[in-house]
């Protein structure tokens, strides 16, 4: 692994670790003050961004999916894995 792609991992990571720690504190305000409602609105409204995030996730790996693996059998016939 190159040290740019690690550099990029650890940006990826620390904005993911930003973006949910902004989320676990502002939603449940914004459920309790703007809904009026903190018993069940936090827990739905965390997981359909949950479950959007995830399925944006799969998406994206689906289409790129057969490039990773025609590159990974190109290198594998060159020797290289």
């Amino acid at each position: 692994m190159s040290i740019w792609a690690a550099i990029a991992v650890l940006l990826l990571w620390m904005f993911q670790s930003t973006n949910q720690a902004v989320v676990g504190t502002i939603l449940p305000y914004y459920c309790k003050y703007v809904f009026h409602n903190d018993s069940w609105m936090y827990s739905t409204l965390y997981l359909s961004e949950t479950i959007v995030l995830i399925v944006g996730i799969l998406y994206q790996l689906d289409k790129k999916y057969p490039a990773i693996m025609k590159e990974l059998a190109e290198r594998e016939a060159r020797g290289e894995l």
